[in-house]
């Protein structure tokens, strides 16, 4: 933490001014704990401002957020990995996507058929509707290799106003895909801070070794301890592109520590509680959920 922070104070002046305004010096930092220490910017920040540390020339992926508040955060990226993929949705002009139950079919049947491990990376809704239409075709259940992995993230809604309870879309995948039950986990993430948060065997959302969160008092942003709830602060060293290796989020949370757990995992865990705000957003999930329709 202490090299990105002084990373992004040489290379991107928007943040070297917040850092001197603040009185914030990467030297500052010699505890994990130090972390709260770092000037967090807000989500909403990025909805509005493009702030980079590299050359633009550099960015090879440019990625934005859903707008589900009517503005869409951007991110930019300098490298990006990828073997095969294929996707839920298809494009059918216009500018407009559908749902592509079939062409998601065919696509387990090969990757099936291939023997490889696959990640099926997602809303739980569109993995949900496949297996359902499968099983109401009657067709031959696609074994996948046992070391797959499912990784939910962005909300469990059947439709707008059911959700998939997870334990039965569990059961689901295991029975249809052979993928066990220990491989298939739900996440936390988000396009301001795109480190993502899995669940331990027991399906709770972990830190990674890579990064710590705090919870924020919502009046004072003052960090707050284990079980008390406030706004998300997470950190990490992972992005050069941009000054978001500190970030506050409007979710609210409370953290633990991770023995009180059990699952065997040493760094914290934290539930997410919601949305802070006095208006019901349009979330990811909903929006497509209505894909489904």
């Amino acid at each position: 933490m202490r090299e990105i922070c002084a990373w992004h104070i040489a290379r991107c002046s928007y943040y070297a001014r917040l850092a001197e305004l603040l009185n914030f010096a990467p030297e500052r930092l010699e505890t994990v704990a130090d972390c709260a220490a770092i000037p967090p910017i807000h989500a909403n920040f990025f909805k509005a401002h493009e702030v980079l540390s590299i050359d633009p020339a550099a960015v090879t992926t440019h990625l934005t957020s859903s707008g589900t508040t009517g503005q869409k955060s951007q991110m930019f990226f300098d490298a990006w990995t990828a073997n095969r993929v294929a996707y839920a949705l298809r494009h059918i002009g216009g500018g407009r996507h559908e749902y592509d139950p079939f062409g998601c079919i065919r696509t387990l049947q090969d990757y099936a058929g291939e023997g490889l491990p696959v990640r099926l990376l997602g809303f739980p809704a569109f993995l949900h509707a496949t297996l359902e239409r499968m099983r109401a075709l009657d067709l031959d259940r696609p074994r996948l290799h046992p070391e797959s992995l499912v990784f939910f993230g962005g909300g469990w809604k059947k439709d707008a106003q059911r959700a998939v309870p997870k334990a039965e879309l569990y059961a689901l995948i295991e029975e249809w895909l052979g993928i066990p039950n220990i491989r298939i986990r739900d996440g936390y993430g988000a396009v301001e801070h795109s480190v993502p948060y899995i669940e331990c065997d027991r399906h709770r959302l972990h830190v990674p070794s890579y990064s710590r969160v705090f919870a924020r008092d919502v009046a004072t942003l003052e960090p707050l301890g284990p079980g008390r709830t406030g706004f998300l602060h997470a950190v990490s060293p992972y992005i050069t592109s941009v000054p978001a290796h500190s970030v506050l989020m409007g979710d609210l949370i409370q953290w633990r520590p991770g023995e009180d757990c059990g699952c065997g995992l040493s760094t914290p865990y934290f539930d997410l509680l919601g949305r802070a705000g006095t208006s019901k957003n349009r979330s990811c999930a909903m929006a497509a959920a209505e894909l489904l329709k």
